[in-house]
């Protein structure tokens, strides 16, 4: 197999992984209603939603030059958007940790600004990727293996400069000053809980940030070492792989977890509650004959028994 078949194959298997890995996330978010009360969780949550639109706008397996012009135009727009959105996502999550780790702020209290972040999120990003489409003609077409800024475009290099390299390093400055903000507290966090959990902390956005400079490395590379095929192999996988480690550490989240099985015991015995009397727990078979041998309503008290049971799970 050549190395760029090999290449296209790594690359098609990350963007499939990451993609079941997104969509896993959305699910858990929109259908747990206690992991969308945290904070933290609805960053990792629209981090993987611009995941899911980078890696859609990467399925194809043809060369993007034999695409249709139209169609490459509106992929190379729908990877900008979600590149910006994600490592504005990415560079906003170290931002908020610190918060929440200096002023030891609530869910709630955090929350208080999501104007703010969804504006700089996904305002900004649909500007910057939209309007220089229609500004510039023929901006976004093929770009290597992928359709993004076209490379063959005279304005290629100011474009990428803007749209690319310039938010990469404000992404990079601001994540790197916060990471470093956070370091301090997490010392002081760790000399009193002794929770190894506050690293993860400063690891995560690092490594969010590098996945997103893979994209960026990957042009530098071709350029000053002469096109290194495994460097060049390895920095695009790397991107295509954040979404599956976004995926895999919010999944693996012992919370995350803790929420998913409540939900499910809470359904379960909902059922349960709702099923004929074989199917009910064991203190309602024997509380109901019971209640049959001192002559009370059984039906009666299978009401009374059903609304406490849903009052409980309530709470």
């Amino acid at each position: 197999m050549a190395h760029s078949q090999l290449l296209t194959l790594s690359s098609f298997i990350i963007i499939i992984l990451s993609l079941i890995a997104s969509l896993i996330v959305l699910l858990l978010h929109l259908t747990v209603k206690e992991i969308r009360s945290h904070f933290f969780f609805r960053i990792a949550f629209h981090i993987s939603f611009s995941d899911l639109l980078f890696s859609l706008s990467s399925l194809y397996t043809q060369n993007p030059t034999s695409l249709d012009p139209n169609l490459c135009t509106a992929l190379g727009v729908t990877r900008e958007l979600a590149w910006l959105a994600s490592i504005s996502w990415t560079t906003i999550l170290p931002y908020t940790i610190h918060k929440s780790l200096k002023e030891s702020l609530s869910d709630e209290e955090l929350g208080q600004n999501k104007k703010l972040y969804f504006v700089s999120a996904y305002l900004f990003p649909i500007i910057f990727s939209i309007v220089p489409a229609v500004a510039v003609k023929k901006l976004y077409g093929p770009s290597e293996m992928y359709c993004w800024i076209a490379g063959d475009h005279k304005y290629e290099f100011l474009a990428k400069s803007l749209l690319v390299y310039l938010p990469l390093l404000v992404s990079g400055i601001l994540t790197g000053f916060w990471c470093y903000k956070m370091r301090k507290w997490v010392k002081f966090l760790l000399r009193r809980t002794m929770s190894q959990d506050f690293i993860k902390l400063l690891y995560f956005p690092l490594i969010m940030f590098l996945c997103n400079s893979g994209v960026v490395a990957h042009g530098f590379v071709k350029e000053f070492f002469g096109g290194n095929g495994n460097l060049l192999g390895l920095l695009i996988v790397m991107r295509q792989a954040q979404g599956l480690l976004n995926g895999l550490v919010y999944i693996l989240n012992n919370q995350v977890r803790k929420a998913v099985r409540r939900k499910w015991k809470r359904k379960i015995n909902r059922e349960r509650s709702n099923s004929d009397g074989q199917d009910l727990p064991f203190i309602y078979n024997f509380s109901s004959s019971f209640v049959e041998d001192s002559g009370v309503n059984n039906e009666d008290f299978s009401k009374y028994f059903n609304t406490k049971t849903t009052m409980i799970e309530t709470e």
